[in-house]
């Protein structure tokens, strides 16, 4: 018992969920789930959403679909890929989804993003 929670130290659990965290930047267009990320995390699944809302502020979906908007509006200021490609690429089921999603974070849909970075 006492060294299992030796070895939970927060700094333990920091650096656990900091690869995880560096996963879901790098590739925020692949489907996560919870238990796998927890696995590799070695937490349970509530204990590593618990933790991961407590370092990075938000529960790891909410902090994927910020990775996926966050490329989404580099690329679509820096690249021509089309809207429909873009929002497959990144992981949405659609582009109406990606669209949807997409004006309910920024206020602009990504036409509208990718016109006015285009000024």
């Amino acid at each position: 018992m006492l060294q299992t929670a030796s070895r939970d130290k927060p700094s333990h659990i920091a650096e656990r969920l900091e690869q995880a965290i560096t996963q879901l930047r790098k590739a925020p267009n692949k489907n996560y789930r919870i238990d796998d990320l927890a696995r590799q995390a070695a937490l349970s699944p509530s204990r590593f959403i618990a933790q991961f809302k407590q370092i990075t502020g938000m529960p790891p979906r909410h902090f994927l679909l910020d990775c996926r908007l966050e490329q989404a509006k580099h690329a679509l200021t820096c690249t021509a890929t089309p809207i429909t490609k873009l929002a497959l690429d990144l992981g949405f089921d659609s582009s109406q989804h990606f669209a949807n999603t997409f004006k309910r974070a920024t206020g602009f849909t990504p036409t509208q993003w990718r016109n006015h970075a285009a000024q």
